[in-house]
């Protein structure tokens, strides 16, 4: 697992990276490299929480659908859609990143100061979503 989380994050930061050199300086002026930012009514408490809950309702949608042989199908489709909605829902208050590679690289390219202050909490929230979904299954 840390591993594959340590691949993730350097996965991000390669592929900001590329994109930087693909589209050039219109990326960090523009669009800053896709870095999502919270809305301002947005506490760090509901960041966290917010973070969390798509990523714990995703794998709770997978391990559901895991339990009996036929459904097991229907994990490619419900997966992205399960995201799909989550990042629609609360995309507007959070940015509906739920993602630590999401955020990662791209926050690294942008450069902005108020990225970094709560970088931590979209780095943290879908951990603590996927091990608190992990501890419920067991």
């Amino acid at each position: 697992m840390p591993a594959d989380f340590a691949a993730q994050l350097t996965g991000s930061v390669a592929g900001t990276g590329l994109a930087r050199l693909v589209w050039g300086p219109v990326l960090g002026d523009r669009v800053t490299y896709a870095a999502v930012e919270p809305a301002p009514s947005c506490s760090p408490t509901l960041l966290f929480a917010v973070e969390a809950v798509p990523t714990a309702a995703v794998l709770t949608v997978t391990l559901l659908l895991m339990t009996r042989r036929a459904w097991t199908r229907w994990i490619p489709l419900t997966r992205p859609a399960a995201s799909a909605v989550a990042m629609i829902a609360f995309g507007t208050l959070t940015g509906g990143s739920a993602n630590p590679a999401r955020q990662f690289g791209p926050v690294l390219g942008a450069h902005r100061p108020g990225d970094w202050s709560h970088l931590w909490l979209y780095l943290v929230a879908p951990l603590a979503g996927a091990a608190l979904t992990g501890g419920v299954a067991r």
